[in-house]
């Protein structure tokens, strides 16, 4: 719901772009909710944000030309990896027709919202494709992961965003991807393959490609080259129905949902969006923690207590490939529990949902049992195999700080 993440590179982000990337002055107060977001994988929305703030320039809705940014420095992390020549494994479920429609009715105005906010655009007229595509994730194990899907949002023909929603465990997480130069080079494939359907992979971990029917490939966001072999017709062997898209769905009306953006005057004054008319007590906020798990009343203080034997860590898009956790060495295990300790929190019971994923910092005990602190952005909350925390708020900035001490590690 990311498409659109940081890597080793995020040295070189000036700090006051990432403060900017956190609180846009010219965002309405009311939409500042769903544009900040936590650092997380390819598909969130800050690393884009960031990758278009560098480019010294907002791009606007109607840019057709690729332009020349340092985008690619926000993505890899993940190093190269041979690709099996094994079939393709299929994970998790899909989502039917209705279910995608269901969930964009009920939240396109969020979503839209969002997208006019950061474009300065509440005029235009948007696209949410329902009919979109899941990615084949090539390496080790080829794996076609069919319970997240990426939606396009288009504007005059051209995608400007995309909302990519993830099922896990009879919830719904979103996040939605915003600038960058992958959506212009997405449009022009898009445009100079008219009737061609596009197949759409993750390679070497975190670089998405689309790949045609010649096999020829292209890089839509990520590393500057990927570890495919010239002589595989990955196409061939690899494209299914789930993980293509074509320009005949791009423009079938058929396809989509038409949103006009709530006047951003009438938001900002606290006027009535869809979302309010909801029956929030049927139909629960979905937040990124589990919706089975029973409520338990436990605190940072409560896990720091315990001794810390070890510590691991993940985001949500390497829960999402599959990938194990992160070990920590001992300095690492020492600036996260700096970080932990320092935090100074208190509970937030109007938690509102976030566009984005999360970080995961798994501590382990001396005596076996662990604990998950979850970084939602400020927010977070502990995840135990008893429960789930409520939502705590950070006042001192050090989920924030964690989250890219975090993403620089990748």
């Amino acid at each position: 719901m990311i498409n659109n993440i940081l890597n080793e590179a995020i040295d070189l982000i000036d700090d006051d772009l990432i403060s900017n990337a956190y609180s846009d002055k010219s965002v309405g107060k009311s939409y500042k909710k769903y544009v900040a977001v936590a650092a997380v994988f390819a598909i969130l929305i800050v690393a884009a944000v960031i990758a278009g703030n560098n480019s010294g320039k907002k791009p606007s809705l109607s840019a057709t030309e690729a332009e020349t940014t340092t985008d690619t420095l926000y993505y890899g992390g993940a190093h190269s990896e041979e690709i099996s020549d094994g079939d393709i494994v299929v994970e998790g479920t899909a989502f039917t027709d209705d279910e995608i429609v269901k969930y964009l009715e009920e939240h396109k105005y969020d979503i839209v919202g969002a997208i006019a906010a950061e474009y300065g655009d509440f005029e235009s007229e948007y696209r949410i494709i329902t009919k979109g595509y899941c990615h084949v994730s090539l390496g080790a194990t080829n794996t076609l992961h069919l319970n997240a899907v990426t939606l396009p949002v288009s504007v005059n023909g051209k995608i400007v965003s995309s909302v990519t929603v993830l099922k896990e465990g009879g919830r719904i997480i979103q996040s939605i991807s915003l600038r960058g130069e992958g959506f212009n080079r997405l449009n022009r494939i898009i445009e100079d393959n008219k009737e061609t359907e596009l197949a759409f992979f993750y390679v070497d971990g975190m670089t998405e490609v689309v790949i045609l029917p010649s096999n020829s490939f292209h890089i839509i966001s990520g590393r500057t080259s990927v570890s495919l072999d010239d002589n595989v017709d990955y196409y061939g062997r690899y494209k299914t129905d789930k993980n293509v898209f074509s320009y005949g769905i791009l423009t079938d009306d058929n396809c989509c949902i038409k949103v006009t953006p709530l006047p951003e005057e009438e938001i900002t004054a606290g006027g009535n969006s869809q979302t309010e008319d909801f029956d929030f007590s049927e139909q629960p906020p979905q937040v990124i923690q589990s919706t089975t798990k029973a409520s338990i009343n436990l605190t940072l203080d409560d896990i720091l207590s315990k001794t810390v034997s070890s510590i691991e860590w993940t985001d949500s898009y390497e829960l999402l490939s599959g990938k194990s956790y992160h070990g920590c060495s001992e300095k690492e295990k020492a600036d996260i529990i700096s970080l932990l300790s320092n935090i100074e929190f208190t509970e937030n019971p109007n938690f509102e949902e976030k566009f984005g994923g999360a970080f995961y910092v798994k501590l382990i005990f001396d005596d076996g049992s662990f604990a998950n602190v979850v970084l939602l952005d400020e927010d977070f909350y502990i995840e135990t195999p008893d429960g789930h925390s409520p939502i705590y708020t950070d006042a001192t900035s050090n989920t924030v700080k964690l989250i890219y001490y975090l993403a620089e590690r990748k």
